[in-house]
């Protein structure tokens, strides 16, 4: 006796593959958001990295050169203009003759310690510079064009005084009441633009210290004594 085995087709109703369409959907929204803090937190992680190096670097620089810290900028061999110390694609910048990056680096090249992992829409800045992200407290090395040069070893409270900290191309991070080399600068910048501290990393910046630490700061941390190397304003 023959039995016929008859196969049924199983196929989903439009009903059905929109009901499982609203829950991938629903499923999706709910894991985004954990999604994207995680790779924030990783991003930061990788941007704090990258200051605890420059501060490394920093106080190499000092222990090099008799205890001063590195220039913020140098006239260049001509003596016709000036060499920003992110600039890879001069001898005279520190990135290139001190931080070995190589030939314009910070120009087209994104990866190197100067480049923030959060900073992925670059614009080019005062020198062109597109992948340096950090700012340098400029009167680390003197309080004007004037200032003869200062030791690292004259600094107060070496905990408590900023070295570099995000900064959309590397501009300069001198505080509100000093000019220095600042460009109009201020560390209390809480837009995200071109000029001081930048608050990319959910609403702190990442911030090295003289003795070398790095603290994730909030705009209300921030005091002037932190960017001014006398250190004489109220703490």
């Amino acid at each position: 006796m023959n039995r016929k085995i008859i196969k049924r087709e199983m196929n989903f109703t439009l009903i059905e593959l929109l009901v499982v369409i609203a829950i991938i959907s629903i499923l999706a929204a709910m894991l985004l958001p954990a999604l994207n803090q995680a790779k924030g937190k990783a991003q930061s992680i990788r941007c704090s990295a990258n200051i605890k190096e420059l501060n490394n670097y920093f106080l190499q620089y000092a222990n090099d050169y008799e205890g001063y810290p590195h220039p913020g900028q140098l006239p260049n061999s001509s003596g016709t203009g000036t060499v920003y110390w992110p600039d890879a694609g001069n001898s005279r910048g520190y990135a290139s003759y001190y931080l070995k990056f190589p030939y314009r680096a910070t120009i087209e090249k994104p990866g190197t310690i100067l480049d923030c992992p959060s900073e992925r829409a670059p614009v080019q800045g005062i020198a062109n510079w597109v992948y340096a992200n950090y700012g340098y407290n400029y009167t680390t090395e003197r309080l004007n064009i004037t200032d003869s040069r200062r030791k690292i070893s004259g600094v107060k409270l070496p905990t408590r005084f900023v070295t570099y900290s995000d900064c959309y191309n590397a501009y300069s991070l001198s505080s509100v009441a000093l000019s220095a080399y600042s460009y109009g600068n201020t560390y209390n910048t809480l837009s995200l633009s071109d000029r001081g501290v930048c608050y990319i990393h959910g609403g702190m910046a990442n911030t090295g210290f003289y003795d070398g630490h790095v603290e994730s700061m909030r705009k209300d941390q921030f005091r002037e004594y932190m960017f001014d190397i006398r250190q004489k304003i109220a703490q």
